[in-house]
């Protein structure tokens, strides 16, 4: 029995344009980032306020606190806090 991906569920969507429309494992993201050769620090960041608007920015959703998102590199990072989230570094 072979298991799929819910981004191969969903239609061989790339994870990063399902994490658009819904939740999807933060994982699918980082290994589809790794895949295409991006090496750039990697971090998760948690949402720390009622509500936190990523637009007009990827993932163009409106998270609740508590409510996770993948991130690529310092640029997007200072985004994503300016955007209400707090962000740690992802381990390799």
């Amino acid at each position: 029995m072979t298991l799929l991906s819910s981004s191969i569920a969903w239609g061989q969507m790339p994870p990063t344009k399902v994490f658009a429309e819904r939740d999807i494992p933060l994982s699918e993201i980082f290994s589809e980032w790794e895949g295409k050769g991006l090496n750039g620090d990697m971090f998760i960041c948690s949402c720390d306020r009622m509500s936190c608007d990523t637009n007009p920015y990827w993932p163009f959703r409106v998270f609740r606190a508590g409510q996770s998102i993948p991130v690529l590199g310092d640029f997007n990072r200072n985004i994503a806090r300016s955007n209400g989230f707090i962000c740690a570094i992802r381990p390799r």
